[in-house]
């Protein structure tokens, strides 16, 4: 990653963060369609496994949301910290870490895609 002000780097963390605010929407909004998906198949017992493989996926997908949001807002603190002792020193250089954020924040986008796609086909098919 190309060295960054301050304020962008804030940018991107205020970003990132905005984006796993709307992660964490759509989760209670696939938690509430599977919650349909169980209503409507209680006894099933060819989808009520494939309800509690998206359970467990929506389970894994919160856990690493709230740790990522965690680690963003300490990484945050770090840059926050650097730029009040230092605001010369903190504008032309970088606290280490943001390149491996950013691409955990990259990851864990695709990855939620991909459960996002697999669970709504799911559901199509059970609703």
């Amino acid at each position: 990653m190309k060295k960054e002000s301050y304020l962008t780097q804030h940018q991107h963390h205020r970003t990132w963060l905005n984006y796993l605010s709307f992660y964490k929407d759509e989760m209670d909004i696939f938690q509430r369609r599977l919650d349909e998906v169980v209503s409507k198949h209680l006894n099933d017992k060819e989808v009520m496994p494939q309800v509690e493989h998206f359970q467990n996926q929506l389970i894994l997908q919160k856990e690493q949301h709230d740790i990522l949001r965690h680690d963003i807002k300490q990484y945050e603190n770090k840059i926050e910290a650097a730029y009040e002792a230092n605001p010369v020193l903190a504008e032309n250089s970088r606290v280490p870490g943001e390149d491996e954020l950013a691409e955990r924040v990259q990851t864990f986008a695709r990855l939620f895609k991909e459960m996002k796609d697999a669970f709504y086909h799911f559901v199509a098919r059970n609703i």
